[in-house]
């Protein structure tokens, strides 16, 4: 049962979310995992007992080490500029570039994370 508070929470952020993982995942060839709203992640669903199995989280833009997978699956080439990082798939016809602020490492980590994803989510976008 969706209750219309539940409605208004499913803003056009989290839709775009939901399909820049789903596509990201798909170029990953991580077929077997679904999106999750709640957790704003993608994880494996267990059907049979109706819930999601909460040690199968995957999200490339909240977690460095899921980013780093995508970097090596799918051969992504990194570069970091003073105020920016571009990212490209390995033939060099998907490129994002992100600006972050240079003094400020965690703005450069979560540009990177997102330039990553959105890499990943275009490869699979395109298959």
């Amino acid at each position: 049962k969706i209750h219309s508070s539940n409605v208004l929470k499913c803003s056009k952020y989290s839709m775009a979310t939901r399909k820049l993982l789903e596509s990201a995942a798909k170029a990953a060839n991580m077929t077997h995992l679904t999106y999750c709203e709640e957790w704003d992640c993608m994880a494996v669903y267990n059907s049979a007992a109706g819930y999601f199995e909460g040690d199968t989280y995957w999200n490339p833009r909240k977690n460095s080490g899921h980013a780093m997978d995508l970097i090596s699956r799918l051969c992504l080439n990194v570069i970091s500029h003073v105020d920016g990082i571009t990212v490209c798939n390995s033939t060099g016809n998907i490129l994002i570039k992100k600006q972050f602020s240079p003094d400020c490492k965690e703005s450069k980590v979560q540009a990177m994370k997102l330039a990553i994803t959105e890499v990943a989510a275009a490869i699979g976008e395109s298959t």
